[in-house]
């Protein structure tokens, strides 16, 4: 055992915090500082997190199908309402062709040319 090896108490509460926070070395040190003030840096965090075998992700959720080419579920949200016609990239910014596509259409109200 190394003389500047970090204290076991110091070390049980490096092990205890990522069990509360889950947070990464870096964090932890801040933590520490802030919380208890222990100074301790990242690496010695992270050292003590390999010694004490915490440093892996144990919450791993693996997606396995029976057959190799199964198709995958993935719920898709639309972030932004592009007129039907294309919208400004397409138009440019500020044009009559891009301001015309804004006003019909869905969610405008108006349906058709106009």
């Amino acid at each position: 055992m190394s003389p500047a090896r970090t204290a076991e108490d110091i070390a049980d509460l490096v092990e205890a915090l990522p069990r509360q926070t889950k947070h990464g070395p870096a964090r932890l040190a801040s933590d520490l500082q802030r919380l208890h003030g222990i100074t301790l840096a990242a690496a010695t965090v992270h050292r003590i997190l390999v010694r004490r075998v915490l440093n892996r992700e144990r919450d791993v959720v693996r997606y396995e199908h029976e057959r190799p080419g199964d198709l995958v579920h993935l719920d898709i949200k639309k972030l932004g309402r592009i007129p039907a016609g294309g919208g400004w990239r397409l138009h440019g910014i500020g044009t009559d062709a891009a301001r015309a596509s804004k006003r019909t259409g869905p969610g405008t109200g108006r349906v058709g040319t106009g």
